[in-house]
């Protein structure tokens, strides 16, 4: 059945206008946030993100609309009133805009100069009275468009997630929070910590780390503390005569902060070391908050221990087992399977080598490295963003490869044995191939981009290599 009011928001959302949001919208968060912070980079994605919502929310309300008998005009009012009142409120109140942190893990913050963005509402009424004015039919390849920009948009509304990052003394007790409004209170001096509803104590300002103190003393024990570096606490109890350092180890390897950039809901940010300190008086302990990895607690004996604080814990990839292997190794896993079709694809032209072959060969070669590209951490911006790039990817290679080996297997006749020898050596290869991300998971091999290219040079040479002595036929 037809859907009119589907056909037009899909438009809509594939649009030049759109994808040209779309792009601010990434070039902003990725790039010019980071190299050229002003006040117009805080309002770029606003604008960009605002001119967006309408269309999506015009999507999702289209699909009900045969059901609900729901009127074009309607959902056009709906569409472009329902995000401005949502943004007007979240901006214009604190309460509101912890709600939605904290519950929709969003990228909320207070500030009514962020009002100057709702204009651009106006631009997407514009647009989608000119499109409903010109009807057009509606084309497959604009639905493509909707989890582009979908994701694009809920990942940039995303709230940022520094872990543990803001600790507080008040009272006896410690408060800890992250930026997301998620408090915990310890009454045992950091040694276990407990979620704390009332909602008295928001600890943590959003957007920016706890500045740490120059210098902590603990007049009962006579003992003075300094954060000389995020990595490093310097210890003095002669009255800041001479000063002892202490090292910490508390990196995250890089396997480490991928899975748990695929365990968050939120957009996880990596910070290294310390991000904010308290000293409990009643134990003397120092309190370290080290981010995603939950609290390093010191006591006065000098003894140091990880403590959990909610879902931040050290060593959370260790600690999860098979499930963070599985969850982690996945993707490379896929990968050396669709090296063992690629093999068997390329031994296959020692019976049919012509130039069709050839092509078919060399695209199922581009399709395999495109896949290995979009798994690399980072290389795609947002986690559910990547993760449907490369799941698309996945299935257009593997669905093309095993067609063409299939056909390359009805096509063998009476050299059937000859193609069964391959499966073995195929499969090899690919297992050998995934061990390379294997050891990445261990931290044998510390950087995934050496991992790859590890595997993918072992692939070329073992492909290679045994399509030079790989008989045409079996030798009977």
């Amino acid at each position: 059945m037809k859907n009119p009011s589907l056909e037009l928001t899909l438009r809509l959302v594939a649009h030049p206008l759109s994808w040209l949001a779309c792009t601010l919208l990434l070039l902003n968060d990725l790039l010019l946030k980071q190299y050229f912070p002003s006040f117009l980079t805080g309002k770029l994605s606003d604008l960009s993100g605002l001119f967006l919502l309408p269309f999506l929310v015009g999507v999702f309300i289209s699909l009900f609309s045969p059901l609900l008998k729901l009127s074009d005009r309607f959902i056009r009012i709906f569409s472009l009133i329902l995000p401005g009142v949502i943004f007007t409120f979240a901006k214009c109140s604190p309460a509101a805009a912890q709600f939605l942190t904290q519950n929709l893990a969003m990228r909320i913050v207070p500030d009514f100069s962020d009002l100057l963005a709702l204009p651009v509402l106006a631009g997407s009424a514009w647009l989608w009275h000119s499109l409903a004015a010109r009807p057009a039919p509606h084309r497959a390849w604009q639905s493509l468009a909707l989890p582009v920009i979908l994701l694009a948009t809920l990942g940039d509304m995303a709230a940022p997630d520094y872990g543990i990052s803001c600790l507080l003394s008040d009272k006896g007790v410690l408060f800890a929070s992250n930026m997301l409004n998620q408090h915990y209170t310890s009454t045992d001096g950091g040694s276990s910590w407990h979620n704390d509803t009332s909602g008295k104590y928001p600890v943590c300002q959003y957007g920016a780390l706890q500045e740490l103190p120059v210098q902590i003393n603990d007049l009962a024990r006579s003992t003075s503390y300094r954060i000389a570096s995020r990595t490093l606490v310097e210890i003095s109890t002669d009255g800041g005569a001479s000063w002892k350092a202490e090292p910490l180890r508390a990196n995250v390897t890089e396997a480490e902060w991928q899975y748990l950039r695929m365990a968050g809901t939120s957009s996880p940010i990596l910070e290294q070391g310390i991000l904010a300190t308290v000293l409990d008086l009643a134990t003397g302990n120092l309190v370290l908050a080290l981010g995603h990895q939950g609290v390093l607690v010191r006591a006065p004996s000098g003894t140091y221990t990880w403590v959990d604080v909610g879902q931040y814990r050290h060593r959370s990839l260790a600690r999860a087992g098979f499930e963070g292997f599985a969850a982690l190794l996945m993707l490379p896993f896929l990968f050396s399977l669709l090296v063992s079709f690629l093999a068997m694809r390329v031994w296959a032209l020692k019976r049919d080598h012509t130039r069709w072959q050839v092509f078919f060969t060399v695209l199922a070669w581009i399709l395999l490295i495109l896949f290995g590209l979009s798994i690399i951490p980072g290389v795609i911006p947002y986690q559910s963003l990547a993760s449907t790039i490369s799941g698309i990817l996945f299935a257009v290679t593997a669905l093309y490869l095993l067609s063409m080996d299939i056909i390359a297997y009805t096509r063998m006749d009476a050299e059937v044995r000859w193609w069964a020898r391959l499966i073995p050596r195929a499969l090899l290869i690919g297992l050998v191939s995934f061990l390379f991300f294997v050891a990445w998971y261990l931290n044998w091999i510390p950087s995934y981009l050496l991992a790859a290219f590890l595997s993918l040079a072992w692939v070329i040479f073992a492909i290679s290599y045994l399509s030079a002595r790989i008989p045409d036929k079996i030798q009977v």
